[in-house]
């Protein structure tokens, strides 16, 4: 999926009640400097602020794909900008975070655990089959097996009820 700086803008400036998690978190940027930030989740998209202030312009946003959260070995003593956590990607990336509270960092360290994809689609695959059982029904997630199954077929017409002949 692509987006372009205009709707991740967009995207990153829509109400609170559209996000799982924000707040303020110090994010260390490539100069080894730790800035706090208005941060905020949704979906699989770590969108950070310009600054601490949430209507500030949205300054980059992070693809939580392929990573895991980890607390440093010391994780319970406080660093100088707060209770740091990691994100460690499978290609060898590393992005630190530090929230300013232990219940901070234990709040986005698990907001974040279950913001990848594969968690998400797991967990819409469990609900669909929630759904289906409630329902008492059970269909396949291939959209052409479901519209087998459930006789409707786009373009083409199954079931003809007047037969002239």
């Amino acid at each position: 999926m692509r987006f372009n700086k205009q709707e991740l803008i967009t995207l990153a400036t829509q109400p609170s009640n559209k996000f799982e998690k924000e707040g303020p978190l110090h994010v260390t940027e490539k100069q080894e400097v730790s800035l706090e930030r208005w941060c905020r989740l949704r979906g699989n998209l770590l969108f950070y602020f310009k600054n601490t202030d949430p209507f500030s312009e949205p300054q980059g946003c992070i693809v939580l794909e392929k990573y895991k959260c980890i607390t440093p070995p010391n994780h319970e003593q406080q660093e100088y900008d707060g209770y740091v956590f990691y994100l460690e990607f499978n290609d060898g990336l590393r992005q630190r975070f530090a929230a300013n509270t232990q219940q901070e960092r234990l709040e986005w360290m698990q907001a974040i655990g279950l913001a990848e994809y594969d968690i998400k689609r797991a967990q819409l695959k469990y609900l669909r089959e929630q759904i289906d059982r409630n329902r008492g029904t059970i269909h396949d997630v291939d959209i052409d097996m479901l519209r087998l199954q459930t006789g409707k077929e786009i373009g083409k017409q199954l079931v003809r009820h007047d037969r002239q002949g």
